[in-house]
């Protein structure tokens, strides 16, 4: 009987694929979550340097 499940797919395996389907695709969103937030910290620094370095430099 073993010979003849060899080319089907349990749903135990179907299951865990889509699960770690979901993990991947929640890993990737938080990503890219993470990078947005990190871009626009980064512009919001960049523009608090720049609105500094204008302030100090018109005394």
């Amino acid at each position: 009987m073993g010979y003849f499940c060899i080319g089907l797919i349990n749903m135990e395996e179907v299951i865990m694929f889509s699960i770690q389907l979901n993990e991947n695709r929640h890993n990737l969103l938080i990503g890219v979550v993470m990078f947005i937030v990190a871009i626009l910290f980064l512009l919001y620094m960049g523009s608090a340097m720049v609105s500094s370095t204008k302030a100090f430099w018109s005394i």
